[in-house]
């Protein structure tokens, strides 16, 4: 079954999902009034020098100051090279940053002076020398063609990253992303000019042309959306960036919410569990700290196995599949620590080994395995990017029967209006009111204000808000009139 991307837009919220062999393996949620800011450059300034730690605070515009760490990466694999001094900057120094991990925590965004501008087949980098291609193409054919076609396209003074959709790109392609990305840096540089810090000065499109670029290819299945606007723009995209995939656009009008069409909200809500069950009777328990996420292969009921050993393979098999899916799913990332069931002998070990790595080979964000250590483990990496989807949808709670964790009512707040649109659909005449815990009704009347408008105009009414404190973190009733 080949992918599909499901795109949802609905008031306040872009919701985006990849179905691989019809399950969803990721959620991309931006909210409007938020929108991510991973990928943007701002022109900041330095606020305060960590001397010690080689780095910078960098005001850019948020509530938190971000992190600038200013130690640069040696330029080539070679470990007798010396690394190239810290960057230097100065305390109340303007200097042009970009955006490389959200907000999350408590802590600010994550910054480099590593700019980069992404394309369809290239990452540019204006102050960086040399060509870089994908780890992904792995023929090395493929590569060394790409390089010698990319000798005649890189300046002295630039650099370029070859993604993975380079794989097979001819010259023409490759020059006119080129030449695109060019001109992109030449409007940061003059925004950078003529900006005052601190300033955003260059943002990276919409949710689903972003998906898009950084997601499409000509081996999905379909692409749907189910807004006419968000629709249309996908379209203009793909005529001029992506003509391979534009038969692949389908504008989704059914009745039934696409989410739900396709079980996309039932993973969703699955994803915020700490247990996830698995069809041989066994189960997964997934555990987030602050330092690192723990994954514990247990097997349960799970007993059909001609012996054991070939309980516990058949039981370790099936979860290195859904460990890979979870972990793309929840958008883990740091240090994950899994804990397969033991094996007594390495043949075992390398067939888990190898079905957990495969899953795992479509994630972008997928960094490097450790194998079995000493003690059974697996340690695998995986770059931080977007906010983890517990934390954009969950906080602490103490009424939630032991899960230890609801809804925010901000989430919450969004579900709600998600909800009233649909049963609006089936009563478009009926007067709406929406009770629920005032931290929710909140919610609706603050962050997620904008949402509640869009709906009253689509509606042509108002919606009624009740707040009642003996409701419960997931509680609300929606009541037609």
């Amino acid at each position: 079954m080949r992918p599909e991307i499901l795109c949802t837009v609905a008031p306040g919220e872009t919701r985006i999902a990849l179905i691989e062999a019809g399950c969803a393996v990721e959620i991309f949620i931006e909210r409007h009034a938020s929108p991510g800011i991973v990928g943007n450059i701002y022109l900041g300034r330095v606020s305060r020098m960590l001397t010690g730690m080689e780095a910078a605070f960098v005001e850019i515009g948020f509530e938190r100051a971000g992190f600038l760490g200013l130690r640069r990466r040696r330029a080539t694999g070679d470990d007798e090279e010396d690394p190239p001094p810290p960057v230097t900057v100065h305390e109340g120094e303007a200097v042009t940053v970009q955006v490389q991990r959200a907000p999350q925590g408590g802590k600010g965004a994550g910054l480099t002076i590593n700019l980069t501008l992404p394309g369809r087949t290239l990452v540019y980098a204006p102050k960086q020398n040399g060509i870089k291609i994908s780890r992904r193409i792995t023929d090395e054919d493929e590569r060394a063609r790409l390089a010698d076609i990319m000798a005649g396209i890189a300046g002295a003074d630039e650099g370029f990253i070859l993604r993975t959709a380079a794989a097979g790109a001819g010259m023409v392609d490759l020059e006119s992303d080129a030449a695109y990305l060019r001109e992109l840096w030449s409007e940061v540089e003059e925004r950078s000019a003529n900006a005052e810090a601190p300033a955003l000065i260059f943002e990276e499109p919409d949710p689903i042309v972003r998906t898009l670029r950084d997601r499409a290819h000509g081996s999905l299945r379909r692409i749907l959306i189910d807004d006419a606007e968000a629709f249309a723009a996908a379209r203009r995209y793909a005529q001029r960036f992506l003509p391979m995939i534009e038969e692949l656009l389908e504008h989704y009008t059914d009745d039934e919410p696409l989410f739900e069409r396709y079980g996309v909200e039932e993973a969703i809500d699955l994803a915020l569990a700490p247990k996830v069950e698995l069809a041989c009777g066994g189960y997964l328990m997934i555990e987030t700290t602050h330092a690192l996420s723990a994954i514990d292969v247990n097997s349960g009921r799970h007993t059909g196995g001609a012996n054991l050993a070939e309980t516990i393979l058949e039981t370790n098999l099936e979860a290195a599949v859904e460990i890979a899916r979870q972990v793309r799913l929840r958008n883990l990332a740091g240090l994950i620590v899994i804990d397969f069931i033991h094996m007594e002998t390495e043949e075992h070990q390398a067939r888990v080994l190898e079905a957990f790595e495969g899953g795992l080979a479509g994630d972008p964000g997928f960094g490097r395995s450790t194998g079995f250590s000493d003690l059974g483990l697996v340690e695998i990496s995986r770059r931080r990017g977007r906010e983890p989807l517990a934390e954009m949808l969950t906080g602490d709670c103490r009424r939630c029967q032991g899960s230890g964790s609801a809804l925010t009512p901000l989430a919450l707040a969004y579900r709600i209006v998600r909800q009233v649109s649909l049963e609006a659909k089936r009563s478009p005449s009926a007067a709406i009111t929406i009770v629920a815990r005032p931290l929710v009704i909140e919610a609706l009347r603050g962050e997620a204000g904008a949402a509640l408008e869009a709906l009253e105009d689509a509606l042509g009414h108002e919606v009624a808000l009740e707040a009642d404190g003996g409701y419960g973190p997931e509680q609300y009733d929606i009541v037609l009139d």
